[in-house]
C-alpha cells in the first residue's frame, strides 16, 4: 500500500500535459498489440487440397479432379483437411460424397487407399499410360481393347494405332473415361504424340482373339530418270 501512494503522490505531481502524454503513449501500445493479436491467426492462410470440379460418390480421384484451395481457418492446421503435401494420399482415393467445385477435400469424404501399390500392377517391360476417351463402353479391369486414333489429321477416319492391350485401370467421368493401359515404352511415343490432335477411341474385343489387322506395307516406287536430249544446233 504504500508503495502505491508513493506512485500516487509522484503521479500527481507531474504536469497535466506530462500525464497525458503518457497515457496517449500507453494506450497505442495496447491498442496495437491487440490488432495484432485479432488479425494474425485470421491473416495466416494455409494451401490445401480442394475439389476442381463437382464430384459425385464413386469417382477414383485424379489429378484432373484436384486443385489447390486456401484455409482461412485459424491455425490452418486441421486434421480433418488434407494438406498440399498429402497429395499422394488422396490420387487414386475413391469418394464417399458430394464435394462441391472448390471446396476444400477433407478424409472423411475419400476413401482410403488400401492394399499394394498400383505400380506392382504394370506388367514387367510395359508402362502405365493414361488416355482419355469419350467412349462409353462397360469397361472393366483386365478388358483387352484396341485403341483408334481419330485426329484432326484422319478426318473422322479411325486408323488403328494400337491392338490387344490390357486395361490397368478406369475412372469414369460425367462425359467421358480415363482408361490406364500397359504399353511398351516405344509405343508411348505414338500415344504422346497423338493425343495432341484428337480424343482417343478404344474397341472392345474377345481376350481370346489373337488376331491382327494386317498393316499395310509401304512400298517404295522407283523414282523415273527422263533424259533429256540436248539438240546442238549446226
Amino acid at each position: 500500500m504504500d508503495k502505491l501512494k508513493k506512485l500516487k503522490e509522484i503521479w500527481l505531481k507531474r504536469p497535466l500535459l506530462s500525464r497525458l502524454w503518457i497515457l496517449g503513449v500507453c494506450l497505442l501500445v495496447m491498442s496495437i498489440e491487440i490488432h495484432q493479436t485479432l488479425k494474425t491467426p485470421m491473416s495466416v492462410a494455409h494451401r490445401k487440397l480442394a475439389a476442381k470440379r463437382d464430384l459425385k460418390p464413386g469417382i477414383v480421384l485424379s489429378v484432373h479432379d484436384i486443385t489447390v484451395g486456401l484455409d482461412n481457418s485459424p491455425g490452418g492446421q486441421s486434421s480433418l483437411t488434407f494438406t498440399e503435401q498429402e497429395i499422394d494420399k488422396v490420387i487414386g482415393s475413391r469418394v464417399l460424397a458430394d464435394i462441391a467445385s472448390g471446396a476444400l477435400i477433407s478424409k472423411a469424404q475419400v476413401q482410403p487407399k488400401t492394399g499394394p501399390g498400383f505400380s506392382r500392377k504394370v506388367p514387367k517391360g510395359f508402362r502405365a499410360y493414361l488416355i482419355k476417351t469419350k467412349s462409353r463402353l462397360p469397361l472393366e479391369t483386365g478388358d483387352r481393347v484396341d485403341l483408334v486414333g481419330k485426329g484432326i489429321e484422319s478426318q473422322g477416319k479411325g486408323n488403328i494405332l494400337l491392338e490387344d492391350k490390357k486395361v490397368l485401370g478406369l475412372n469414369k467421368k460425367d462425359d467421358y473415361q480415363e482408361i490406364l493401359v500397359a504399353v511398351t515404352p516405344n509405343e508411348i511415343s505414338q500415344l504422346a504424340s497423338f493425343s495432341e490432335d484428337g480424343w482417343m477411341e478404344v474397341i472392345l474385343r474377345n481376350p481370346l482373339d489373337e488376331t491382327r489387322t494386317p498393316q499395310k506395307k509401304v512400298v517404295s516406287r522407283r523414282k523415273k530418270i527422263h533424259a533429256i536430249q540436248v539438240l546442238e544446233e549446226g
